[in-house]
């Protein structure tokens, strides 16, 4: 028998829930969810930046 993972055990019951109580809800995950993204954008963003371009060679003279 499988164990099952903790986001397929994890129930989130909305039943009985003012309407404008669950909007509230999907308003807060949605901009969770968009910060997050923003977040590892700006997180890859600075690695490239960090990353050299190339080798700087010394020229001769």
């Amino acid at each position: 028998m499988s164990r099952k993972s903790r986001c397929e055990t994890i129930k989130i019951i909305t039943h009985n829930v003012p309407t404008d109580f669950e909007y509230s809800v999907l308003e807060a995950v949605s901009h969770g969810q968009q910060s997050m993204i923003r977040l590892i954008a700006e997180s890859v963003i600075r690695e490239i930046k960090e990353q050299p371009c190339g080798e700087v060679k010394p020229v001769a003279s």
